[in-house]
């Protein structure tokens, strides 16, 4: 079967290990230790059924050689040829080819070492000489090599083995220490000297599997510093010296001019030098602002436009901003004022005051100057508490960012927006808005909370309150100090939209307009007034309109307001201190109500 074809050729090639490598020699063990091997090996033989005479058998070999007669050499010669003719064929014809091939390669070797050897012992004169030696050294080596090796002999017979290989050793290394100290150490002489195995195990060593010591290390490693070192060092005459070769060359070639100006001329020189370079950054900045240093371009793999900047590099797939300002520019004097770029519009209204210059400017031109007088860059904005990291870093904060309202209040101008994102924001001792101006909040009220400690005084001839929640801070319920929350002062105005204003906690009016003050209310809720105070009181002259709103949820009176007092309600809900509804809606004396729509009943 193939398992016992594969078998039986691993067997083979086995014994055949043990004839080669242990009968031939080929080992650094000494006499006893190959009797023992040799012993156990025949043994282990017997044992597996293959033994000296069986492998015979099996190469063909016949073992009557040695009864016929047969030297030993010959017998080895023969036991060679059969050897090779057994390995030819087992193996495969690769290996065949490859074993032949390098068996040529080491004759032309041997061939070629033999001539070297003949050729330097002619020059020598002493040619017939080492010839002889070399030949009785082959000689004795090949004696050596040939005897064979029997495990059956007595001690004896080891002994003088023993002593016969050692003699000839000594005479080897005689012979060796002659021939070395005649051909020298030169290392192509070693070389030539050697046989294909001896070069290849010495390549091996040299190239494939050197070994380094410790100190073949540290010297490599002094070495690498000290020409590292002699690196770092520059060497300044050299350098000098290269200078010089590459400024006579370049002068040789014509690339360089060398002239000896006279020392008057060097004042206009450098004044041209200089009127030079500034010439050409003035058209670098020319190209610049009339945007001729862009040109367009098609991409190779999208076959798309763009535009290259060839003084930057820059590349853009939208048109230049430079070119979008200067078509604006060309349409605005085509057009004349109404077709002003917006960004030019915005730069002329910062220099008016937002009411009444800016907006009276707004109102009677066009659309495009309406908008940019409400440009949202003209809007004021306050940091709520929560950003306190942001807040105390004045350095973060831009033109129109502030951390308190009342320092926004104190910088804005007349007509300017104030602007409030979604957080609490902090009115400690009241607040004074002596200028028209508008507080903007969010859409939802309670997200904007001003917490207010004292009275927010409106004195101002106009204002506007949007998206803001007011009430008392937790820290100010218990006090005995009267406060209202929000008092318009007499002959101001003030509208409100969306906005809560809830004094509970406090002790005051929720709002108080003064005398010949004008109030304008949009879905407001007015509550948490204190005991004998009102939600609303409304003083002599004064005008009060509530449009969707609520006054509820007041200790004391939900309106009060005096005879010649006005107070319009539409769409409203009132509700007294005692949370009893009126039949007709209408409010307890002293309250008036002059009403331009009807009255709606409480719900």
């Amino acid at each position: 079967s193939i398992e016992e074809n594969i078998l039986s050729k691993a067997k083979q090639k086995r014994n055949l290990d043990f004839l080669v490598m242990d009968e031939g020699k080929f080992h650094a063990t000494d006499a006893s230790r190959q009797k023992d091997a040799m012993s156990d090996r025949a043994d282990e033989d017997q044992e597996e059924g293959f033994t000296k005479s069986k492998l015979q058998h099996m190469l063909g070999v016949s073992s009557l050689a040695d009864d016929d007669g047969v030297s030993v050499e010959n017998d080895v010669d023969l036991n060679k040829e059969q050897l090779e003719s057994a390995m030819n064929e087992l193996e495969d014809a690769d290996d065949v080819r490859a074993m032949q091939s390098a068996k040529q390669e080491a004759e032309e070797d041997l061939k070629e070492f033999d001539d070297a050897r003949q050729g330097q012992d002619g020059e020598a004169n002493d040619g017939g000489k080492s010839k002889k030696n070399v030949g009785t050294a082959k000689a004795k080596t090949v004696k050596k090599k040939k005897r064979p090796s029997n495990a059956g002999s007595d001690d004896s017979g080891s002994r003088t083995t023993k002593d016969d290989d050692t003699d000839e050793e000594q005479d080897m290394e005689k012979e060796f220490a002659t021939w070395q100290k005649k051909a020298g150490m030169d290392s192509s002489t070693i070389q030539a000297s050697l046989n294909p195995l001896e070069r290849y195990g010495l390549h091996v060593k040299e190239y494939i599997d050197p070994f380094f010591s410790k100190y073949y290390w540290e010297e490599q490693q002094r070495l690498e510093t000290n020409q590292r070192n002699s690196i770092s060092e520059l060497d300044i005459e050299e350098i000098e010296q290269r200078k010089v070769n590459e400024e006579q060359k370049a002068f040789e070639d014509g690339d360089l001019l060398c002239t000896f100006p006279d020392p008057e001329s060097l004042p206009r020189q450098r004044q041209l030098y200089i009127r030079e370079k500034a010439r050409l950054r003035s058209e670098i900045m020319i190209r610049k602002l009339t945007g001729r240093n862009w040109t367009t371009k098609v991409e190779d793999r999208s076959k798309r436009v763009y535009w290259y900047n060839t003084d930057t590099g820059e590349a853009l797939w939208g048109k230049p901003q430079v070119l979008i300002d200067l078509e604006a520019e060309e349409n605005a004097r085509a057009n004349g004022w109404s077709a002003l770029p917006p960004n030019i519009l915005i730069d002329i209204f910062d220099y008016l005051v937002p009411f009444p210059e800016r907006t009276a400017a707004a109102a009677g031109t066009c659309r495009g100057w309406r908008l940019a007088a409400n440009d949202p860059s003209f809007v004021l904005h306050v940091w709520p508490v929560e950003l306190g990291a942001l807040i105390m870093n004045e350095s973060k904060s831009k033109k129109k960012q502030f951390r308190t309202v009342a320092e926004a209040v104190e910088s804005a101008l007349p007509g300017d927006t104030i602007e409030m994102g979604d957080g609490n924001y902090y009115v400690k001792s009241g607040l004074v808005v002596d200028k028209p101006v508008k507080l903007v909040g969010d859409e939802d009220n309670l997200k904007v909370n001003l917490e207010v400690g004292g009275t927010i005084e409106w004195r101002a001839r106009g204002g506007y309150l949007e998206g803001l929640t007011l009430h008392r801070p937790s820290m100010v319920s218990g006090k005995t100090e009267q406060n209202d929350m929000l008092a318009v002062a007499p002959n101001c105005r003030l509208d409100m939209f969306r906005c809560v204003v809830d004094n509970a906690g406090g002790i005051g009016n929720c709002v108080l307009v003064g005398e010949g003050a004008r109030c304008h209310s949009e879905k407001v809720r007015i509550c948490g007034a204190s005991t004998e105070k009102c939600g609303l009181r409304i003083e002599s002259n004064a005008t009060v309109e509530l449009i969707d709103s609520a006054v509820c949820e007041n200790e004391g009176l939900s309106i009060s307001r005096e005879m010649d007092a006005k107070l319009v309600l539409k769409d409203c809900r009132v509700e007294q201190s005692t949370s009893v509804r009126s039949e007709e809606g209408s409010l307890p004396q002293p309250a008036k109500i002059i009403s331009m729509a009807p009255l709606i009943k409480s719900h």
